[in-house]
């Protein structure tokens, strides 16, 4: 307020920019005088915060049910993954892999009624026939040849990309090459003209065969302990070479992952 001549009293109106000033100015008071709380907050929250997880690296081994579109049996395969963390998603996975025995069942042999004529196979998809005509006293035969086993073994290397759900639950895919060998056996039975003779059976290891294929899964983590994982996962691969018909595997897998 403003004294006049007269003793009178000038309300004095301050300008918008005082006004502006004022605010600033009461804004940086209440900041100033939060600073040392909110300094002391911070380090309490870092305490508490869930650290970032370190690259390191990680080991582990899987067990897994095998389903075959080919073979009549399957074994169990078992696997062991180990490999670097390249970051916090991605990582780097080696492997070495049993994928267990993959059984075909033998042919089926049926007898005619009329004696002169052969028996006949039938289930004859992995092999082939030979048919040779009796004479004299000699018996006429119908001979299979077919494949009877293979257990292939391989190693891996794959890249897997994983995402998390919450801090103990995480899911992840990849895919990479499934580089694999086996011994192939094969069967021959011999069934003879009017069953004069029993079925001949003999089984040999024939051949070595090998290829490359791709490999491709996912699944789900699940950390109930500090650096140790459940892992479950899905696999599937494909082996194609000229010796056996195509064989697409499924492998459903469960094992046990360590983090370090």
């Amino acid at each position: 307020m403003i004294r006049r001549a007269d003793g009178g009293w000038l309300i004095a109106q301050q300008s918008p920019l005082t006004i502006t000033r004022m605010e600033h100015l009461m804004r940086l008071s209440v900041l100033l005088a939060l600073l040392p709380g909110l300094l002391l907050i911070s380090p309490a929250q870092a305490l508490i915060s869930k650290p970032e997880p370190g690259k390191g690296g990680f080991v582990g081994a899987t067990v897994s049910a095998v389903s075959s579109d080919v073979a009549d049996s399957t074994g169990i395969a078992a696997k062991i993954v180990f490999g670097p963390n390249i970051t916090d998603n991605l990582s780097l996975e080696f492997g070495v892999l049993d994928m267990g025995d993959m059984q075909f069942d033998d042919p089926t042999v049926t007898y005619p009624e009329d004696e002169d004529d052969l028996p006949t196979f039938s289930g004859t998809e992995n092999g082939s026939t030979s048919r040779v005509l009796g004479a004299g006293s000699e018996p006429g035969t119908v001979t299979y040849t077919g494949l009877k086993s293979y257990h292939p073994r391989s190693a891996l290397i794959n890249l897997r990309y994983s995402f998390s759900f919450s801090d103990s639950i995480s899911a992840f895919v990849k895919g990479g090459a499934n580089v694999w060998k086996a011994d192939l056996y094969e069967t021959t039975i011999i069934a003879y003209q009017a069953e004069a003779e029993p079925l001949s059976v003999t089984e040999e290891k024939t051949d070595k065969i090998s290829g490359v294929s791709g490999i491709f899964g996912a699944g789900m983590y699940w950390e109930p302990w500090k650096n140790w994982l459940l892992r479950a996962e899905l696999e599937t691969t494909t082996l194609e070479v000229k010796e056996i018909s195509k064989n697409e595997l499924f492998m459903f897998g469960l094992g046990l992952q360590y983090e370090f």
